[in-house]
C-alpha cells in the first residue's frame, strides 16, 4: 500500500502550540534539496466561523522540487467528529497514508490515518506521542573496497561471497566516534558505551595522537565520563606491522587465470538511527546495508559478463528518499557509464520489486537524496586521517528530526490493540 509521508518537526509543533483552540491548523510541507521541513501555509476551520484563510493548496501550487508530506491538525474535542474531517478532506488534497493529528496535548492527542478511504482514528498518550517527535540520526559509511578476480562468472560469485563473508564475520571493523578525534588500538579490541578510567583501562589499550591532558579533555567533555566509542581495526593481509586506523579493510587478490577485474567497488550506506541507540547495536546494522550492497554491485557484474559488456566501469550508490516508502532511506547502485535512458528499464525492475509502481521516477539518478553538506554535521572522525583510497575512511551523521507514517503507524499498532482489549 503506497503511504505519503508525514514529518512532525519542532516548527510544525510550535505553529499547532501557537493555535487557538477551537481551530484546526492545516499544515502542508515539503522538503528542500537540504532536508529541511518548510511551511508552506495553513487553513483554520472554527465550528462557528467556517473555512477561513488559504481554503486549497494542491500539489500543482507547491514550488518545484517540494512534495506534500503530511497534515497536521490541531483542535477541540468538538472538532473530532467525522463531519470535520469530511472539511478537511473536501477542503485539502486527501491522498491514501495521509495523516491528521488533532493536537490537544500529549494525553489528549488522536491520530487519524487515510486508509482505505476512510479514516481511522488512534488515541496517542505521552509515549506514541514522544515516538512521534523523536528525533533520528542519519548516519553514513562511505569508502572503497577493492577488488580483484577473473572475469568469469564463478570467479566474480566467489569473490563477493568471501568479501560478503567478512563484512558479516566478527572480524568486520568499524570505527564510530562522537569526538572529532583520531584514536588508535593496540590491539583488536572494542571499547563500548560504559564508564572507563582514564588512568587504567582506557590509557591501556588506546593510543591516542594527542597529549595525556587533551586525552583528559576529551574523556571528561562525555556524560558522565561515558566513553562512546567503537573501535575494532584489522592488520593489513600482507602483515602483522602494518596496522591501520580506518574502520574496513578488505581486499581480495587475483589467484585464478584469465582475464581479470580489477575495479574499486564503492561503498556508501545511509541508516536512519533513533538517538540513544546504544553505540554497539549500529554494527549489525552496518553490517547487513554493506552485504546488501555488494550484493547489488555483484549483480551489476554477473549482467555485465553475461550481456558482455564493453565496460565494467564502476557502480555508484545513491540514496533515495522514496515517499510511498514513508520517507525512509534506501540505497540503489547504478553503473557510473548508463544513461538514465538506458537504465530505464533496470529502473522499472527495481519499481516493481518495491512496489512503487512506474508513475514517477522515484528512484532516477536527478532525484537522489542531496548530502554532500548538509546542516547539522555531528562527526567525521576521519577528518585528518591519511588512508588507502580502498579503506573506508569516513564516517558522518547527520541530525534528522523527521518521522515517516510507517515508524508512527508501528508505534501505534500495539497501543491500538490494547485499546481494543480494554
Amino acid at each position: 500500500m503506497a503511504m505519503e509521508k508525514c514529518e512532525v518537526a519542532e516548527e510544525v509543533l510550535q505553529v499547532l502550540a501557537s493555535g487557538e483552540e477551537n481551530s484546526v491548523c492545516l499544515l502542508y510541507g515539503g522538503w528542500d534539496g537540504s532536508n529541511k521541513c518548510v511551511i508552506l501555509g495553513s487553513i483554520c476551520l472554527d465550528p462557528k466561523q467556517g473555512v477561513s484563510g488559504s481554503t486549497r493548496f494542491a500539489r500543482e501550487t507547491l514550488p518545484t522540487g517540494l512534495e506534500k508530506v503530511g497534515v497536521a491538525v490541531k483542535a477541540a474535542k468538538s472538532c473530532q467528529d467525522p463531519a470535520s474531517l469530511k472539511v478537511i478532506q473536501d477542503t485539502l488534497v486527501v491522498d491514501e497514508g495521509d495523516i491528521v493529528i488533532i493536537h490537544g496535548n500529549a494525553d489528549e492527542s488522536v491520530a487519524f490515518v487515510y486508509v482505505n478511504s476512510d479514516w481511522k482514528g488512534i488515541a496517542l498518550n505521552q509515549k506514541s506521542y514522544a515516538a512521534m517527535t523523536q528525533r533520528r540520526y542519519l548516519v553514513r559509511l562511505m569508502g572503497s573496497l577493492a577488488l580483484a578476480c577473473p572475469c568469469e562468472t564463478e570467479s566474480i560469485m566467489s569473490a563477493f561471497q568471501h568479501l560478503k563473508s567478512q563484512v558479516l564475520s566478527d572480524a568486520s571493523c568499524f570505527m564510530f566516534v562522537r569526538k572529532r578525534s583520531i584514536i588508535r588500538t593496540k590491539d583488536n579490541v572494542i571499547v563500548k558505551n560504559s564508564k572507563v578510567s582514564v588512568d587504567s583501562e582506557l590509557k591501556d589499550y588506546l593510543e591516542v595522537e594527542k597529549d595525556t591532558e587533551e586525552l583528559d579533555d576529551i574523556v571528561g567533555q562525555q556524560d558522565e565520563g561515558h566513553v562512546q566509542v567503537l573501535l575494532q581495526l584489522s592488520r593489513d593481509f600482507e602483515g602483522e606491522d602494518r596496522m591501520r586506523c580506518c574502520p574496513v579493510v578488505y581486499e581480495h587478490r587475483d589467484s585464478g587465470h584469465g582475464q581479470p577485474i580489477q575495479t574499486s567497488l564503492m561503498i556508501d550506506t545511509l541508516l536512519l538511527l533513533p538517538q540513544g541507540l546504544e553505540i554497539e547495536s549500529c554494527v549489525p546494522l552496518f553490517r547487513d546495508s554493506i552485504s546488501s550492497q555488494l550484493d547489488a554491485i555483484e549483480t551489476w557484474l554477473l549482467r555485465g559478463v553475461t550481456e558482455k559488456w564493453h565496460n565494467i566501469g564502476k557502480y555508484v550508490p545513491h540514496h533515495f528518499q522514496p515517499l510511498p516508502l514513508g520517507g525512509l532511506p534506501i540505497t540503489i547502485v547504478y553503473p557510473a557509464d548508463l544513461s538514465d535512458v538506458s537504465l530505464e528499464k533496470y529502473r522499472r525492475e527495481i519499481h516493481h520489486k518495491l512496489l512503487l509502481g512506474n508513475e514517477r521516477p522515484f528512484l532516477r539518478r536527478g532525484c537522489q537524496m542531496f548530502l554532500s553538506n548538509p546542516a547539522g554535521l555531528l562527526f567525521n572522525p576521519h577528518e585528518d586521517l591519511y588512508t588507502p583510497s580502498r579503506f573506508l575512511s569516513r564516517l558522518h551523521g547527520y541530525l534528522v528530526p523527521k518521522l515517516s507514517i510507517r515508524c508512527l503507524l508501528t508505534a501505534l499498532e500495539p497501543m491500538a490493540a490494547e485499546t481494543a482489549a480494554v
